[in-house]
């Protein structure tokens, strides 16, 4: 590969000398709000305070990507006062938003295109109009914000925008491409949301020009010093190329270098998120996560029509290790290991996972070769279905969108029908 592939230590590395350069008490500053913010993470109750639990998400983002600490500070001690009283569930803000408990405003997008996205959204009354999005109703708007956002001068701004820039292409591509959102903005007016011709077209041609060709992939941008690189995110990849390609499903719509894609897909395996596959550097934790092993065997999915068979050949055997992985180390009965999320996320994605890669139906796996080899001992995949939906209902549903899609694809399994491996 012509591309230079960034890890995430030597990223780190210059991130914090970057910051360190700003501050000479920079970690320590910064580590001390970390501790605090875990303390109080044990504190919120993730299924009746969800205020609090997208204050915390807030907190963490200003730890990470920012050195606003008397910000960061202010939201840890609102997390603090409000204590474990129960906030009920969210509903609209005066803005239109479902991020009442955010006040950077970007952040107010992801919740948002969530609830657009649940089965409850019909039955809702009194949904008011999208006030803080009109913007984003603007060709120049959006390509001019993102644009802003691409590249990140750490030293002289004191912020990493590459949390900010994924979670808004995140948002713009579900938006613009997701079937289930547009349809859900033209069967209620009342939104006052609208999706043009024009704002598409722009997204997609700002997308492309975005990609790299030689690795396919997309991802922040930095500047230290007379350095600049480009970085391969593979959650930035993933969610581009999963949202493009899923979201017309009367169009065969493909995103484009998709052999170099997975090429950057196979070649990464060994590098630690989100610049690689691995959890966590550790050797202590998991070397996997469901949520990673989802998102590049998707893209190894989407771009399988387009390979090659020495590449295919290749890619097969990184799949038989990820899906043992999963089945052996992530799968536990009723429910999965894997760390780092909540119970919904740990659902999700294993039973996604799961299904990109064949298990629920050997038959409907995305490459022509046959199934791949399921370990010793693993129950029958109905089994395994019926375990976890039923704990799931019992104990773990939220109704989100995320929670509906974990129990359509279970239930799918159940009942032996095809299920979309791009669901």
């Amino acid at each position: 590969m012509s591309g230079k592939l960034i890890t995430r230590e030597y990223l780190l590395d210059k991130i914090n000398a970057a910051y360190g350069a700003r501050d000479l008490l920079y970690r320590v500053k910064k580590d001390s709000r970390s501790l605090r913010w875990d303390k109080l993470r044990n504190t919120v109750q993730k299924r009746t305070q969800p205020v609090s639990v997208q204050r915390l998400l807030e907190a963490k983002w200003l730890i990470n990507y920012t050195d606003d600490w008397t910000r960061a500070d202010g939201i840890l001690n609102r997390i603090e006062a409000d204590g474990t009283a129960p906030q009920g569930p969210l509903g609209q803000d005066t803005d239109g938003s479902w991020g009442p408990g955010y006040t950077e405003p970007y952040h107010r997008l992801e919740p948002t295109v969530d609830a657009l996205q649940r089965d409850s959204l019909d039955s809702q009354k009194d949904l008011k109009p999208l006030v803080f999005m009109k913007p984003f109703e603007k060709p120049e708007f959006v390509v001019s914000y993102l644009d802003s956002l691409r590249l990140s001068r750490i030293r002289e701004t004191g912020r990493n925008h590459r949390g900010e820039l994924g979670a808004v292409m995140t948002a713009m591509s579900q938006l613009i491409f997701k079937k289930k959102i547009r349809d859900a903005l033209l069967n209620h007016p009342e939104l006052d949301f609208h999706i043009s011709p024009e704002l598409e077209e722009a997204y997609t041609d700002y997308l492309w020009s975005m990609q790299p060709p030689d690795t396919g992939y997309w991802g922040p941008s930095y500047e230290f010093g007379n350095e600049r690189f480009e970085v391969q995110d593979l959650s930035f990849t993933f969610h581009v190329a999963h949202y493009y390609e899923n979201g017309f499903p009367d169009d065969d719509r493909k995103a484009p270098n998709l052999p170099a894609i997975a090429r950057t897909t196979l070649a990464i395996v060994d590098y630690w998120y989100p610049n690689g596959w691995r959890a966590t550097r550790s050797p202590k934790e998991p070397r996997f996560s469901d949520h990673h092993n989802y998102d590049a065997v998707t893209l190894f999915a989407c771009a399988w029509p387009t390979l090659g068979e020495d590449l295919r050949k290749q890619v097969r055997p990184v799949l038989q290790v990820v899906l043992d992985w999963c089945l052996t180390k992530s799968l536990n009965g009723d429910r999965f290991n894997d760390s780092g999320m909540d119970n919904v996320e740990s659902y999700y994605f294993g039973v996604k996972f799961l299904n990109v890669i064949g298990f629920w139906k050997p038959e409907s796996a995305f490459w022509p070769e046959g199934p791949l080899r399921v370990p010793e001992g693993t129950p029958k995949p109905q089994v395994v279905a019926r375990r976890l939906l039923d704990r799931f209902v019992a104990d773990v549903d939220d109704h989100t969108e995320a929670a509906d899609t974990t129990k359509d694809v279970l239930n799918a399994a159940l009942s032996g029908a095809s299920i979309n491996f791009k669901l």
